[in-house]
């Protein structure tokens, strides 16, 4: 995907209020994490914070992945939004639990 075009898929997410989309699209793109590491991803690890820590699930590679100026603005606007507990995943199910990539 070109670069105006991702920019122009943030500011489609952003305007019909898909914030979660909005950060699993971002996160994915502006990291390079899979979407197995994604889903893992709690609130308090990349909120207010310049980088964080992981271990990645397939690989078993232990990374620290910094999170750009754009990033931290895409979050904090979602963060915004959706009030999150800072102790919960950014992309849970009903009963809190991350969500699956599986169907």
């Amino acid at each position: 995907m070109e670069w105006e075009h991702f920019l122009l898929l943030i500011d489609g997410l952003k305007r019909d209020s898909k914030y979660k989309f909005l950060l699993l699209v971002t996160i994915g793109c502006y990291c390079g994490l899979r979407l197995s590491d994604i889903l893992l991803l709690r609130w308090q690890q990349v909120l207010l914070q310049d980088s964080f820590e992981l271990s990645e699930r397939k690989t078993g590679k232990h990374r620290l992945i910094t999170i750009n100026d754009s990033l931290k603005e895409i979050i904090a606007f979602c963060q915004q939004h959706l009030n999150p507990n800072p102790e919960c995943y950014i992309f849970q199910n009903r009963n809190g639990l991350p969500l699956s990539k599986h169907i």
